[in-house]
């Protein structure tokens, strides 16, 4: 992914745990029934607790894995900057590259 994209994503992971647990005002028309975003509310405050640990489990991987794309990314233009330094300056010869390949 881009950088963009990993960005935007990890932008829409909200931190579950800090959402109050309570049941929603009748009059605002949820129906606790339905399903939201593809899951179903469990109606049991221990399933729901259990969810929001998954939630925020996974928010924590997906900080850690862009974290580590990021690096990856850095180090990876570091690298360039390297190559193309040893390039222009004659110290990167025919027999250097086949040993870096």
């Amino acid at each position: 992914l881009p950088l963009a994209c990993s960005s935007s994503i990890v932008g829409l992971i909200i931190s579950f745990s800090s959402l109050p647990i309570r049941p929603p005002s009748p009059a605002c028309g949820f129906n606790p029934n339905k399903a939201i975003l593809g899951l179903e509310i469990p109606k049991s405050l221990i399933k729901q607790k259990a969810l929001v640990e998954k939630f925020d489990t996974l928010s924590t991987q997906t900080k850690d894995l862009e974290n580590i794309y990021q690096q990856k990314l850095d180090n990876l233009e570091e690298l360039k900057k390297s190559m193309l330094k040893k390039a222009f300056s004659g110290e990167l010869t025919l027999k250097q590259t086949k040993a870096l390949a």
